[in-house]
């Protein structure tokens, strides 16, 4: 169980850090639906799959996609 929680953790702490890039501290327009939907799917496939494919980006399109249809 605590290598799932430490997974996920790192890998939503990697994913707003690389999406948001904050570096500059400076506010910014982002689209929330789209980054919250690949981080949620970067980190649940942090668990599943593991690193690297968790952050391929055909990886997260077809995951992301996916989710929608199922949902659709």
């Amino acid at each position: 169980m605590v290598f799932i929680t430490l997974a996920s953790k790192d890998e939503v702490h990697t994913a707003f850090e690389e999406l948001l890039n904050l570096e500059d501290n400076a506010w910014k327009s982002v689209s929330a639906v789209e980054i919250l939907r690949e981080i949620v799917c970067r980190a649940s496939n942090g668990v599943f799959v593991g690193l690297p494919l968790c952050r391929g980006p055909d990886w997260i399109d077809l995951n992301s996609q996916f989710a929608v249809e199922q949902i659709s």
